[in-house]
């Protein structure tokens, strides 16, 4: 072997390697640095198109049933999408979740359902997660799991209206609508009650409308019943109705205002057990979709919709299960689920196991609490007891509006791509080490057939095999160390 055909000297160590593979290690550097580039680039481009309107329950009892309503609005166009379901999750304050709930009953442009709230009370989070047409949406919200609640007992009466002229016999006349409601434009029914000292009687009273017009004709003279009391259908045309009510020497004036709502609502009976609602709902709207909800004091138990036809709409409720003792639950209905609560029509109801017992309670409730009960023990007395509370002005507490839940949504969208973008950098690092180190075992190879060529020994022993593991070392170090870097950039951005 010649000394022109000796191999030149290469440069051993870290150096060497770098200066061998200079080409390789900067293509491989550049093509990650613009991967991460791009994806940075890719992700900050995200922007919310829509976001969650959540509506729940105002309270969340440990293990019982909650509602909940959401909308997905468009951030864009103003309006609503498409959701044709929604998962929800519970997860503690340590972040072990619970299992996942599916909402997946339609209402209008709605999604609602029943939740079932955590059986431990405390602090949890609500992750409520859907697919939209525009890609996935997520609302996060807090959420306070009591121990135990109670409906409690009624409220007070509220203070009487000083009449507009003073009473004048021993009989006392009151007059108001049944369940409180009076709607304009819709048929309901007004209660004439009259009483004495020793409590209801029986009276035939002459009734003189000096203000307002009813579409159905109001009567001029009227005989309460026994229990005192006597029902008079009425179909206002006028906002405000007037009466003078005599009945032998007693006189008095009495005002009755229609009730701002466009709805009255028919269901069997005023004490109601388990299962199910039936309700007939006569409104103004010839279309649209109905709603129908459940309340206990401050908890949304259940909803219902469906659509108006004609002005007409029929749905059916879930009702609680009955316990030991009786409670009052509160039954509306509206057509806007934006509508404040004391724009929607309602009635009270008595959830009882057993009737007797349900009418009852409710009667002694009401005395304790300070209304005049009549002596009209049936399912109609009961109906007209409830009628004199004050009507709730419950609606669904807003959780989380769409502009809080937008910002959720794209959070969480760009930290998805941030893991999949983290996932594509790793395993394309990966693949260039198999790359790289093919390279080198063919490098290797071309040396020791050029070392053969050159008159070396048969082995092929040069200065080129002895550096393989070394040259591949550096490499994969430097590499590696890199490609590190780079990951632990993407996953420190923070949105």
């Amino acid at each position: 072997m010649t000394e022109e055909s000796e191999p030149a000297e290469i440069e051993q160590g870290l150096v060497g390697a770098l200066k061998r593979h200079r080409r390789v290690l900067s293509c491989v550097g550049l093509l990650w640095f613009a991967g991460v580039l791009g994806a940075g680039i890719f992700i900050s481009g995200i922007e919310p198109s829509g976001g969650l309107h959540v509506f729940g329950s105002p309270q969340f009892v440990a293990g019982e049933s909650a509602q909940l309503r959401v909308v997905l609005r468009d951030l864009q166009a103003h309006g609503t999408r498409p959701l044709p379901t929604l998962k929800a999750t519970f997860a503690d304050q340590s972040g072990l979740a619970g299992p996942t709930q599916v909402l997946s009953n339609p209402a209008g442009p709605f999604v609602q359902g029943t939740l079932t709230a955590p059986g431990r009370a405390g602090q949890w989070a609500l992750t409520l997660d859907a697919e939209s047409p525009q890609g996935p949406v997520t609302a996060q919200v807090p959420i306070t799991v009591h121990p135990a609640a109670s409906s409690g007992p009624p409220a007070p009466p509220p203070k009487p209206r000083t009449p507009m002229r003073p009473d004048r016999g021993p009989i006392q006349f009151d007059i108001r609508p049944l369940d409180g409601v009076m709607p304009g434009g819709l048929s309901s029914r007004l209660v004439l009650s009259t009483r004495d000292g020793t409590g209801p009687i029986s009276a035939t009273v002459s009734l003189t409308t000096t203000e307002g017009r009813s579409k159905i004709d109001l009567p001029t003279t009227v005989t309460t019943n026994a229990h005192g009391r006597a029902y008079i259908p009425v179909e206002p045309m006028h906002p405000i109705f007037t009466f003078e009510l005599t009945a032998g020497e007693s006189w008095a004036v009495r005002r009755v205002k229609h009730t701002n709502t466009q709805f009255t609502m028919l269901v069997p009976s005023s004490q109601v057990g388990g299962g199910t609602l039936p309700i007939v709902v006569k409104s103004l709207h010839g279309k649209g979709t109905l709603f129908a909800d459940v309340w206990d004091g401050e908890r949304w138990l259940s909803s219902s919709a469906k659509p108006l036809i004609g002005g007409t709409g029929s749905l059916t409720l879930p009702l609680p299960t009955p316990g030991t003792t009786p409670r009052l639950l509160w039954v509306e209905v509206y057509r806007d689920a934006y509508l404040p609560g004391e724009a929607r029509a309602g009635r009270w109801l008595v959830s009882s196991d057993d009737p007797a017992r349900g009418i009852a309670w409710a009667r002694a409730a009401l005395t304790k609490a300070g209304y005049p009960v009549g002596t009209d023990t049936s399912v109609e007395g009961l109906r007209v007891d409830l009628g004199q509370m004050e009507r709730p002005t419950e609606s669904p507490a807003l959780l989380a509006d769409s502009t809080e839940t937008a910002r959720q949504s794209v959070t969480a969208l760009k930290t998805r791509w941030q893991g999949k973008f983290t996932l594509a950098l790793s395993l394309s690092g990966l693949l260039f080490f198999i790359v790289i180190l093919a390279a080198l075992v063919r490098h290797q190879r071309h040396l020791k057939t050029q070392w053969q060529l050159a008159g070396g020994d048969e082995d092929g022993d040069g200065p080129g095999r002895e550096r393989i593991m070394m040259d591949a070392g550096y490499l994969f170090l430097i590499l590696a160390v890199y490609l590190a870097g780079l990951v632990h950039l993407l996953q420190t951005i923070q949105w």
